[in-house]
């Protein structure tokens, strides 16, 4: 059995539990190896408040630092509810659901890169708001209740090779002044039209880095805006 780590530690102490989330401070780096499970304490009592670091809620990976995720194909980082007993043992009540936990979230310099995991049952699974990079390739995100991956810190954000499946909101949402990548990642039961389209571009574009992306399911909108900074092709979308 792969005991689970779990983020969150709720004892009912009031408003200002410190165990709200767990942040990754400036200038500290943060590594999680294949193969782990990390469980995000679900919304409640004294959790539904602010984690100390101001960035982020009940069951936080909060990063002002820097967040390496980087799994393998044969051993995948699992993120996900800690009601969600299918991995790491009976951590939770085994029924979980969208927004159990907040997700991950970054501020200020903070870094995430994240590759070969699945974000599950999150708030929303990743929300780069700091200026640092942002890399998220051959992930799959399922069950969300806000959204994927939303970045509008990080000047050039890659967001590549990954599923999003009933994402509840924008698979992908970027807003951001440099370049971004993001290209053959795949939706599916995106939601309704006003939960907003699957996807979501605004910066300096250049098509060929908006390549190979597809939606089923729902609503198949890719929005673009800002600037295009690069000659080519918008390709059809399927």
């Amino acid at each position: 059995l792969n005991v689970p780590w779990q983020v969150g530690l709720f004892t009912g102490a009031g408003p200002d539990d410190s165990g709200a989330c767990l942040d990754i401070p400036a200038k500290i780096t943060l590594t999680i190896s294949p193969g782990a499970i990390v469980k995000g304490e679900s919304g409640g009592g004294s959790g539904t408040t602010a984690c100390p670091s101001g960035n982020g809620n009940y069951g936080a990976l909060t990063v002002e630092g820097t967040l390496s995720a980087v799994g393998t194909a044969a051993s995948p980082i699992i993120l996900t509810s800690v009601n969600d007993n299918s991995v790491g043992g009976k951590t939770g009540s085994g029924s979980p659901a969208a927004g159990d936990w907040t997700g991950i979230t970054s501020a200020q310099g903070g870094s995430i890169d994240i590759e070969h995991a699945s974000i599950d049952y999150a708030l929303q699974a990743v929300n780069a708001a700091g200026t640092g990079g942002l890399t998220v390739a051959n992930d799959s995100f399922s069950t969300e209740s806000s959204g994927g991956v939303t970045a509008n810190g990080p000047a050039a954000p890659v967001i590549e090779s990954s599923t999003f499946a009933s994402p509840g909101g924008e698979a992908v949402a970027v807003f951001v002044t440099g370049t971004p990548t993001v290209q053959g990642n795949s939706v599916t039961s995106p939601g309704p039209a006003a939960a907003g389209p699957a996807f979501a571009v605004d910066g300096a574009i250049n098509p060929a880095l908006l390549t190979g992306n597809t939606v089923s399911g729902g609503p198949s909108t890719f929005q673009l805006a800002g600037q295009v900074t690069t000659s080519g092709t918008l390709p059809p979308l399927n």
